[in-house]
């Protein structure tokens, strides 16, 4: 079967071929498993080799994903975490070395989160946070 017919079963959300898929050789399918498929194969992704995977997983899965790729080397995943999870994800993310991370943080967070990366080093994520401001009513 070719990947992009692997793809297009993830997404119908077949348990039989979720359950088969979640261990294919293509990060583009175990992707596609991520993002259909249920806690329980997040749960098997949530290691994956592959960023791509872990960065689906961070978005689709729970806080208890959540909670474990917080600390992961690849930024994606925690830019993910920051944007996808809650506002303990994003006290924990606020000083992280990636603008990337930082800036899901000002984007995503609540006032405090806004107001602190205010005074972030960066000029895009303190204009992040001050947009973040204006949406919460501050100013």
């Amino acid at each position: 079967m070719r990947e992009n017919q692997k793809i297009a079963l993830s997404k119908i959300g077949h348990t039989k071929h979720l359950d088969k898929f979640v261990k294919d050789k293509s990060p583009y399918v175990r992707r596609a498993v991520a993002r259909s498929g249920s806690d329980k194969h997040r749960d098997k992704l949530i290691q994956d080799t592959s960023a791509l995977v872990r960065a689906s997983v961070a978005q689709y899965g729970n806080d208890s994903h959540r909670d474990y790729l917080i600390k992961d080397t690849d930024a994606t995943v925690r830019r993910n975490v920051a944007g996808h999870g809650n506002d303990s994800h994003r006290d924990k993310l606020m000083h992280d070395e990636s603008t990337l991370v930082r800036s899901n943080v000002a984007g995503y967070g609540n006032r405090d989160h806004a107001t602190k990366l205010l005074e972030d080093k960066v000029d895009s994520i303190r204009a992040t946070a001050k947009q973040r401001l204006k949406e919460l009513g501050e100013t």
